[in-house]
């Protein structure tokens, strides 16, 4: 339970007993609580309270998480034909190879000049001519994972 801190040159600052050491955290209206390093008069807890006063709360780290999948993108549409009932009919295999086929598409750069990937580009940026150009590269090394590769991207569209 929070007790009052009795400070006038701290307002909004309070402090508890937290797993048998006493902290002191700034709570203003509207904030989430942000906890302030040390004790009143140490340079770091007024350095994080100028801060927390400011509303310059720490910020949060943002991770990317595995299955991230923007909007309207081929990442999206491949997490979206997972769900169908299409999808759910297949057996095991087929699932299997046509989720190899499908990373392999969105793994692939849209130009080898920039890190951009399918899988983060919208689906209406691909274009015949793209297409064209990726079903011919994989033909000229092999024929049936190419006519595979256009059966896959097919499913996504």
């Amino acid at each position: 339970m929070a007790r009052p801190f009795k400070d006038v040159r701290y307002p909004g600052v309070s402090s508890r007993i937290k797993n048998g050491k006493l902290v002191y955290r700034y709570r203003g209206k509207g904030m989430p609580e942000i906890r302030l390093p040390g004790r009143p008069g140490d340079p770091e807890f007024e350095a994080a309270y100028e801060q927390a006063t400011q509303g310059q709360g720490q910020k949060a780290v943002i991770i990317d998480l595995p299955g991230l999948a923007l909007p309207k993108t081929f990442g999206h549409a491949a997490r979206r034909l997972e769900a169908t009932m299409e999808w759910l009919d297949f057996d095991e295999a087929t699932q299997q190879k046509n989720a190899r086929l499908i990373e392999r598409f969105l793994q692939m750069q849209v130009d080898p000049a920039y890190p951009l990937t399918w899988r983060n580009t919208p689906v209406e940026h691909l274009d015949a001519d793209h297409l064209r150009s990726i079903i011919e590269s994989v033909f000229a090394t092999n024929r049936t994972v190419a006519k595979h590769l256009l059966v896959a991207i097919k499913k996504l569209l």
